[in-house]
């Protein structure tokens, strides 16, 4: 198993709850949001109380770390609390329970272009698709396994739905290019990517309009 950090700088939206006086502040990317498959960086402050006094626990998933940093980790599921302790006493301070969702996709791209107008000369050029090299979610890109090409000429197919395993295009979809006029349409579909986890996850399709 593969464990991928999200990158970037926390986003200071505090998850926060009032236990016997006590004020509690659990920071997250997302709002009251954990993700699977990723180590989701957390900071945790509790209202006087320093960061080195405080335990912090789940019921659900793997937490690490210390000192009001930790990164938190699951496969699967629907909700996990987190509970914080005073590490001498092991009094219990609060808890704080998030939903846990799976990262959304990435958005495949042809370039620079996700879809839209697209000159001529620019969409013979290109070697392939490819999702986002980075996201606020993915510290790498998600390989593409296999998607679709089809291309549409005056409400009629010229290519309809020629099969390309892999990111980079194929030899038939690299022919059905050149062969593309100002005016036709170009879909890319079925688009297949590999997940940090192993498992295939379908992406949004890429429509293009040829221009000069």
């Amino acid at each position: 198993m593969i464990f991928m950090k999200c990158v970037g700088i926390v986003c200071f939206c505090l998850v926060s709850c009032i236990c016997r006086g006590q004020l509690i502040s659990i920071s997250p990317r997302d709002y009251k949001v954990l993700y699977t498959g990723i180590e989701n960086p957390l900071t945790i402050v509790v209202d006087n109380i320093s960061s080195k006094k405080v335990i912090a626990k789940t019921d659900n998933g793997k937490l690490s770390g210390e000192n009001g940093h930790y990164y938190f980790y699951i496969d699967t599921g629907s909700i996990a609390n987190i509970t914080l302790y005073k590490k001498r006493s092991n009094e219990k301070i609060g808890t704080v329970t998030f939903s846990i969702r799976q990262i959304p996709d990435p958005i495949p791209r042809l370039g620079t272009y996700s879809g839209g107008e697209i000159p001529l000369e620019y969409i013979k050029s290109q070697p392939g698709i490819r999702t986002n090299i980075q996201s606020i979610y993915y510290t790498k890109r998600l390989p593409i396994t296999s998607f679709t090409v089809s291309i549409i000429r005056n409400n009629d197919y010229v290519f309809k739905e020629i099969r390309n395993e892999g990111e980079l295009f194929n030899k038939e979809v690299n022919t059905a290019f050149q062969q593309l006029k100002p005016g036709d349409s170009v879909v890319i579909n079925n688009i297949f990517a590999k997940r940090h986890d192993g498992t295939l996850t379908i992406l949004s399709p890429l429509a293009f309009t040829i221009k000069n």
